[in-house]
Order: structure tokens, then sequence, then C-alpha cells
């Protein structure tokens, strides 16, 4: 077993730090989470249980705790800049709920769910031989090692029954027409959609962001997130030297942004339960700011930033 280059690899230090510093703000965000966690059942209680219900509460919602709990996990590790991801992918799902439930929400939700629909389609078509799809995906991975495991006649029953089981929801007329209009979009083969394509035509996430008034978030947060993502900043990896000229490479866990990412994290997390809750459970406004007055507040408005000095 390899032992870690401690220059760049210092778990323990890191772990320690992050516990003898921030141990508050963590059992914070594990309380925010534990609080998701029975929203997500009671929101859809109070909900008309239908498609709209089911997305952005069994779907974004979720998909937001289960990010900050990944994030609460990274922290915890002092893992810091990966889980720059995480809280990216929570705020798109936030930002989702938001414009999902601002107006024509059963509308909105029926369009995710055809798009879902879509690539799940997708992919049965690629295990059926004789597809194009099938043909496409076969030549586009003939160079895997997967591909020699692949059994496309084993997969051939169960991605059938599959494509039938799709075909028939995706001719109802309530989603007929959304399917049409990605059948649309597919030809045109410019590009992959997004789910919310067909409706704002060449709309993105920051058209969306801006729609429900959290663009100044979306500059300052999602961008940091992107870059993590797409790999699209050096400066989270080396630093140039104005000395000597050398390249100092920055440690694979430290605390550098932990404020940062804890403030992105927590306020967006709030924002989110805000929504839900003046949706779905707008008796419980009252004491959801009492919650958060008294339990998450002081920490919300007080995280701790750490600099580091060079040696």
């Amino acid at each position: 077993m390899e032992t870690e280059f401690k220059q760049l690899l210092d778990r323990k230090k890191n772990i320690d730090d992050v516990n003898t510093y921030f141990h508050d703000h963590i059992d914070i965000l594990i309380d925010m989470v534990n609080y998701g966690s029975w929203l997500i059942p009671r929101a859809y209680d109070s909900s008309k249980k239908d498609m709209e219900a089911a997305i952005v509460i069994g779907v974004l919602l979720k998909q937001v705790i289960t990010m900050i709990d990944s994030v609460e996990i990274q922290i915890s590790n002092a893992s810091i800049f990966p889980a720059f991801l995480q809280s990216r992918a929570a705020f798109e799902a936030s930002l989702y709920i938001d414009w999902i439930i601002k107006e024509e929400s059963g509308k909105k939700a029926n369009y995710y769910y055809v798009f879902n629909l879509l690539d799940q389609r997708k992919w049965a078509l690629r295990l059926i031989k004789g597809t194009a799809q099938q043909q496409k995906f076969q030549n586009d991975i003939k160079e895997l090692i997967i591909f020699s495991k692949l059994d496309f006649d084993k997969d051939k029953e169960l991605a059938n029954k599959q494509l039938e089981e799709i075909n028939k929801i995706l001719n109802q007329p309530v989603f007929k027409q959304i399917y049409e209009q990605f059948e649309v979009i597919y030809k045109k083969g410019k590009r992959e959609p997004n789910w919310y394509t067909p409706i704002l035509q060449n709309g993105s996430l920051g058209i969306i962001a801006r729609a429900v008034g959290r663009y100044p978030q979306y500059l300052f947060y999602y961008d940091k997130g992107s870059k993590v993502m797409h790999s699209s900043s050096y400066t989270d990896h080396i630093k140039f030297s104005k000395k000597d000229n050398k390249i100092i490479f920055e440690p694979i866990r430290y605390l550098n942004d932990i404020d940062y990412l804890f403030r992105y994290s927590m306020q967006m997390i709030v924002h989110t339960y805000s929504s839900i809750i003046k949706k779905y459970r707008a008796g419980e406004v009252n004491n959801y700011i009492k919650k958060y007055t008294k339990d998450w507040r002081n920490y919300c408005l007080n995280i701790p930033g750490v600099n580091y000095k060079s040696a």
C-alpha cells in the first residue's frame, strides 16, 4: 500500500483542522439535511400527488438534499475543492424548483418527465440489434473493454419490453406533443437538448436563474462549480512563483474556500426549503422562520475563512 506524499496530501492534518475550526458548521449542515429528509414526505403529503409534485419534491428537492448531504461528507473529510461539484448540482436543481413552481408547473414537469423517458428510450434502442442507435453505439464503444462483456442478445428482451412501455407512455395525448417537439430538436442534431429546451428555445440555465430572480447567485456560485466540473481553472491546482519562476502545486486536500462553500450550500438549501414550504406547506412558514432564526442563522452568517501562507 502506497503512503501519501504529505506535501500534497495530508489527510489527517486537514481533517483535524476541519474538526477543530468547523465542527459546529458541519453539525448545522447535518441538521439542515435531516430537516430536508422530513420535508420530502411532509411536502408530498400536502401536494396534489401529481406529476408536478413527483418531479419537484420526489426528484428535485431530493436531489438538492442528496447533494448537500454529499457536501457535508466531503467537508468533513477536508475535500473542499471537489465538493463544489455537488453544490453546483444542488443549485441547478434548486433553480429548476423555483422555475417550475413559478408558473405552468404541470407543463414544465411533463417536459422534464418526457425528456427523461426519451433518455431511457435511447438506451433501450442501443441494446436492440438492428436499430440505428445500436449500430452507432456499437461502433462508438468498440474500443472499450466493457464492449466485449455486453450481451446484446441477453438484454434484447428486456430492452424491447422497456421500449414498448416507454412508447406507450409517450403516445399518451398529454405527452405526445412534447415528445414530438423533442424529436424535431433531435433530428436537427446540432447538440443534445436540455429538458427545458422546447420551452425556452435557445434558453439556458442563466436565463432560468434570471427568471426566478437568482442571477447574482448564478454568477457568483455556479461559475465556481462549473470551473471545477470542466477543469477550466489552473489556479486551483498550481501557482507561479514570482521570485524564481517555479510552479507551486496546491495540496489535494486543503481548506481554501471552505467558507465560500459553506455559504453557497447553506444559503441555497435555506432558500430551497423556503420555496417548497411556501408552495406545499404554507402553514409551516412561521415555524420554518423560527427554525432558521434559532438554529441556523448565526452559523449561516458567521463562517470563518482560512488563509494559507507559503512556507
